[in-house]
C-alpha cells in the first residue's frame, strides 16, 4: 500500500518526484505516451484533473502481434512502433533475473 512506501525519502523522491506529493493531488490522472485501443472512454472516464500527453486512441489495430491471444507488443511494421513518443513496454526485461529465473 501507498502508506506503507517510503514516497518523500530516496530513492522514490528522485526518481520521482510526483510521488512525494501525491496525497495532494488525489483527483489528478496522468495519462501519457498510452495506446488505447477500442476503448471509447478512455480519457474520460475521471472527472478529476487530467494531464494529457501523446497519447493514441485508436479503433483500429495499431498493429499488435496476437491481441486475440493476449499478445499487445507491437509489430515491427506499426506505425507507432516506428518512433514518436509512444515507448513499447519491454516486456523481455519484466520479471525475475538470474538464479530466481
Amino acid at each position: 500500500q501507498i502508506e506503507d512506501m517510503a514516497i518523500a525519502e530516496p530513492p522514490r523522491n528522485t526518481r520521482y518526484p510526483d510521488l512525494a506529493h501525491l496525497a495532494e493531488n488525489e483527483g489528478a490522472n496522468w495519462v501519457w505516451r498510452n495506446v488505447a485501443y477500442n476503448c471509447s472512454d478512455f480519457l474520460t472516464r475521471d472527472r478529476g484533473i487530467q494531464d494529457l500527453m501523446d497519447n493514441t486512441v485508436t479503433m483500429q489495430d495499431p498493429g499488435f502481434v496476437d491481441a486475440a491471444k493476449g499478445d499487445f507488443t507491437l509489430k515491427p511494421d506499426s506505425p507507432l512502433a516506428q518512433g514518436g513518443a509512444f515507448r513499447p513496454i519491454p516486456f523481455s526485461e519484466i520479471g525475475l533475473y538470474g538464479e530466481g529465473r
